[in-house]
């Protein structure tokens, strides 16, 4: 797949002093997209952090759909699931 924005993964700091979290991706070294703060920082930098694994997984969907894959039992689905709950700090 071909992207016009950071590679993933992304992922979500610790609050620092001011309660401001980093969305960081990883790399060489780690670099800083975006900070969040506020009453639902964590929550937001988990969803902007899962960015890139959502965008993977809904296009893993549409792909198999297009190809005419039954989705009932494709494996897409549990990543689908499993990146959404990550996204909303589910285990």
């Amino acid at each position: 797949m071909t992207t016009n924005h950071t590679l993933g993964p992304w992922r979500a700091g610790k609050p620092n002093k001011d309660g401001k979290i980093a969305i960081l991706s990883s790399g060489a070294d780690w670099l800083v997209l975006g900070w969040t703060q506020g009453t639902d920082a964590e929550a937001n930098a988990r969803l902007v952090a899962a960015a890139p694994a959502l965008l993977e997984a809904l296009s893993g969907l549409v792909d198999a759909h297009d190809a005419g894959i039954p989705l009932v039992t494709d494996h897409r689905w549990s990543q689908a699931r499993a990146t959404i709950n990550n996204a909303k700090g589910k285990e």
